[in-house]
């Protein structure tokens, strides 16, 4: 059964590293695709998800930024760890 987890995230506790104060992190919580989150120094950004309780992630729904308008602007490749 798929559970959508973004209720289960503690938003006081994710952050993200060098992002664009024009396209932060909280950005990824509101629903809006035209609204993003960059890196504001490099192609690299590094984004921290904490949530409340332990979960079991199977899979992580990426959508592209501004609704593909400009390619460029998505990632081609996305790093996942677990901590």
């Amino acid at each position: 059964k798929m559970v959508d987890l973004s209720l289960k995230f503690d938003k006081s506790e994710c952050y993200a590293r060098n992002e664009s104060s024009q396209y932060p992190m909280e950005n990824l919580f509101i629903g809006d695709t035209r609204l993003g989150c960059k890196s504001d120094a490099d192609e690299q950004l590094i984004l921290h998800i904490a949530f409340q309780e332990f979960v079991k992630v199977y899979s992580i729904k990426l959508t592209e930024f501004n609704r593909g308008a400009e390619p460029a602007d998505n990632p081609t490749t996305v790093q996942v760890y677990v901590n």
